[in-house]
């Protein structure tokens, strides 16, 4: 029989480019694809860690690709975790990336053979492709929420001999992303937060964000990679239109912090448990929450709504319980005890405030019904005052043993955040 045939000729290489210039490498733009890579220059990464500690990566403007991809070779990573060194990319149109060393030194990452590289890769997302992926989703999904930017996909992966090898999911600590939005008439900026499409495109979560005006950017924490955007979410409940907390509650309603009693009510008025606010407090530090086997109070048991929140905030030393090991969840949570809880979660957030006993009752004193205030609650009473997280019910009322209500829980967490610098 004849000889076979002899095989296709291999496809021709991509029309590689130079672009333009960069402090730490190259970067050649494929016109065929659309994309640029910045591959990542060994010597030169070396010197500016060993001067700085933390590699920058900034590229330039001029590059108008609808993908970037950053190549990192073996040898970079070598270096990288040799010396600890975190990673700085600051991407064309304001998308900004805060890589730590605790990533490179993943056994993903740091275990891909010598001719691998680790390429991170940020893909803005076709305006087609995203009205599909849009048009697909269901109304409620889409509720409430306004598109004010790009969708960027994020990937981290190693690649060897021009195929991807490892896709790197899940990360040993949380990158920190900057996603840029555009300012739109009517849109509120503080409603602003960053949002991940689910892998099966059916939903959009909410995953934190703080709003950089000056910058236009909305920055967040990602313990994972995927599709992330930027949205306004302008949650209005009925009744509380004209109510004094209105804005604070619409503000945290954006942090999906306020929710609802249901899909029109927030009841701002009701008293709120102890379980709840143990709730509020979890979601406004974003603290992911966990259940254990092994509860530690007597009537937090599984199976109820709030037991991982429960158990989360008491991980986290934002709540305690009593002496007979009960937490009391459905009991109503009084002004001083939420006082009390909301001062550990400064703390937890890194604010910490120690009083002396002359300074409690110098900012206690203009309260009439300081005397009421529990002797354990006295300190916690005062830093809430001092940091301007309580007023008091009146001029002259702190009001420690009445009930707190859903608005005065999330008023007081809104302040909270903003003391805390999460705002």
């Amino acid at each position: 029989p004849p000889p076979p045939p002899p095989p296709p000729p291999p496809p021709p290489a991509p029309p590689l480019v130079d672009g333009p210039t960069s402090d730490v490498g190259t970067i050649a733009v494929n016109e065929e694809t659309g994309t640029a890579t910045l591959t990542v220059d060994h010597a030169k990464v070396v010197e500016i860690i060993a001067t700085t500690g933390t590699l920058t990566i900034e590229v330039p403007d001029t590059v108008t690709t609808a993908g970037m991809a950053i190549s990192l070779p073996r040898t970079v990573i070598r270096a990288l975790t040799a010396a600890k060194a975190s990673v700085e990319v600051t991407l064309p149109g304001g998308v900004t990336i805060s890589i730590p060393a605790a990533v490179f030194a993943m056994s993903a990452i740091a275990g891909v053979s010598e001719n691998a590289t680790v390429n991170l890769v940020v893909n803005r997302v076709q305006e087609v492709v995203l009205q599909g992926i849009n048009a697909n989703l269901p109304p409620a999904a889409r509720a409430n929420l306004t598109s004010v930017g790009s969708v960027f996909e994020f990937k981290l992966e190693a690649v060897e001999e021009g195929r991807a090898s490892v896709t790197v999911s899940n990360f040993a600590q949380p990158l920190t992303v900057g996603i840029p939005y555009q300012l739109m008439p009517g849109v509120n900026q503080n409603k602003l937060g960053v949002y991940r499409l689910a892998d099966d495109g059916s939903s959009w979560t909410y995953v934190g964000g703080k709003v950089d005006r000056v910058n236009q950017t909305v920055t967040t924490n990602l313990t994972s990679f995927s599709k992330y955007t930027v949205m306004e979410y302008n949650k209005v409940f009925a009744d509380t239109i004209g109510h004094w907390a209105l804005r604070d509650i619409e503000l945290m309603a954006a942090r999906h912090i306020a929710k609802g009693i249901s899909a029109t009510e927030f009841a701002p008025d009701k008293d709120v448990t102890r379980a709840e606010f143990a709730a509020f407090l979890v979601r406004a530090l974003r603290i992911p929450e966990a259940a254990p086997a092994q509860a530690r109070f007597t009537d937090v048991v599984s199976g109820k709504w709030y037991y991982g929140a429960v158990e989360t905030a008491a991980k986290a030393g934002l709540v305690k319980g009593y002496g007979d090991s009960s937490f009391k969840p459905d009991a109503n949570i009084t002004r001083q005890e939420m006082a009390a809880m909301v001062v550990r979660a400064l703390e937890y957030s890194g604010v910490k405030s120690t009083l002396s006993q002359a300074q409690v009752n110098q900012l206690l004193v203009g309260y009439q019904d300081a005397g009421q205030i529990s002797d354990w609650a006295k300190q916690a009473a005062a830093i809430a005052v001092k940091e301007g997280i309580v007023s008091g019910r009146a001029v002259n009322a702190y009001a420690p043993v009445a009930n707190a209500t859903r608005a005065e829980g999330i008023v007081m967490i809104y302040r909270l955040l903003g003391r805390a610098g999460h705002l």
